[in-house]
């Protein structure tokens, strides 16, 4: 952006009052960004979580924690076997960090065999289900993506 100011007083001042502006302006922009940063991984996550019902995408939000400080979050208490998978199709897909985590497929060894489990009134069979890496997947997206994401946030405001 481009300003032109003639050396006047009444100049001057409209200058001095678009730099007060400006600096209210600049001085939330680090938590803009930052917020814009949790809003895009949320949306991303939310497009990679596998649907069966709706509960875990749901549950995806996020808390300012700090004053620059937003957590992004689930409590939905199966995410973690959802983004890491389990049993045999698990192993077979491995997330990316398995090891980092420590996690662990197939721990009961059932293999191609699978496993009878209870749910509601009915009983089914799995061999465990392949890694989605809905929060890894979103977490590079926005890696990917966080300078523009930053742009849009100064162009926004008339920061640059």
């Amino acid at each position: 952006m481009n300003y032109t100011f003639e050396f006047s007083p009444e100049s001057m001042k409209e200058l001095e009052k678009l730099l007060k502006t400006k600096q209210k302006k600049f001085n939330n922009i680090g938590y803009k960004i930052i917020d814009a940063y949790a809003d895009y991984f949320m949306e991303r996550a939310k497009e990679y979580v596998p649907i069966d019902t709706g509960e875990l995408k749901n549950s995806i939000t996020k808390s300012q924690v700090e004053k620059l400080a937003i957590e992004v979050f689930t409590d939905c208490e199966y995410a973690k076997y959802v983004e890491f998978g389990t049993g045999i199709e698990g192993e077979r897909s491995k997330h990316p960090e398995y090891n980092e985590e420590g996690w662990e497929y197939d721990i009961h060894k059932h293999g191609d065999m699978g496993w009878y489990y209870p749910k509601e009134d009915k009983i089914y069979w799995t061999k465990g289900q392949p890694a989605s890496e809905f929060w890894y997947k979103a977490y590079q997206d926005l890696d990917a993506n966080k300078n523009q994401i930053a742009e849009e946030v100064l162009r926004k405001e008339g920061l640059i």
